[in-house]
């Protein structure tokens, strides 16, 4: 009555030749030394790439110490200047004020002490609107 074909359903275990075997042992034995050596060379690139990020921040860290440091120094030369100059007006407005002068002299001297000291009064607020906010804590 039709086709009776013969099956066998029994479980026949994989096996490999000894080709097969040599082939993968090789495979294996030459793949894992480039694996190794790729990963171990993209490690030492990464570590590389971090030591260069590092070194050009500790350069823009001292870059940005020398600009401070040198804004500070700038600072100071015209506030020693500002000092300088407002001791010097002080130290002659004194010395002639004490001079034994008649009234006449003594009004001219008056306005040129009250001119004076307008003067030092608008350079004192023009330095002290223009003076750095400087913070201890910050520097």
């Amino acid at each position: 009555m039709g086709y009776n074909p013969t099956v066998n359903n029994a479980e026949v275990p994989a096996t490999s030749s000894f080709w097969g075997k040599f082939f993968v042992y090789i495979s294996f034995l030459l793949i894992t030394p480039i694996f190794l050596f790729i990963l171990s060379r993209n490690n030492l690139i990464r570590n590389k790439e971090k030591i260069e990020e590092t070194a050009s921040d500790i350069d823009v860290q001292l870059k940005r110490r020398v600009d401070m440091l040198t804004k500070l120094i700038d600072s100071t030369k015209q506030y020693m200047k500002y000092e300088k100059d407002t001791l010097s007006a002080v130290v002659e407005l004194r010395s002639q004020a004490n001079k034994n002068l008649n009234v006449k002299e003594l009004d001219q001297i008056n306005n040129a002490v009250t001119s004076q000291v307008g003067k030092i009064n608008v350079l004192i607020n023009v330095l002290l609107e223009n003076y750095p906010d400087l913070k201890v804590i910050t520097v």
